[in-house]
């Protein structure tokens, strides 16, 4: 293989694994949403406010990706999760693809 295709392919690899961000008005209506449907206010959603939550930022969840995203981000085990919690789900590659139509 030459050199010129080799470096050709090392700039290819690199171009892929560019991550995705999201805009800063797409940050914001995170933001809103989790404040919106964090109905007590106590800064913490639980597994209804989750759901709606998510289904207003467009996912189509299912009970158990609800609970598994509790399982997975509840680190203090309280049935709820916090914004930056919720913040590091919906900042995941997957749910960057849906908010920014890459899927």
């Amino acid at each position: 293989m030459s050199l010129a295709l080799r470096s050709e392919l090392v700039v290819d690899k690199t171009k892929r694994k560019k991550r995705r961000e999201l805009s800063e008005e797409q940050k914001q209506e995170i933001k809103d949403a989790f404040e919106l449907f964090d109905t007590d206010k106590d800064e913490a959603i639980d597994y209804h406010e989750l759901k709606v939550a998510m289904r207003a930022l467009g996912f189509d969840v299912k009970k158990a990706d609800v609970l598994k995203i509790l399982k997975d981000y509840d680190r203090e085990a309280t049935g709820k999760i916090t914004f930056e919690d919720f913040n590091e789900v919906v900042n995941q590659e997957e749910f960057i693809a849906i908010m920014t139509g890459d899927i």
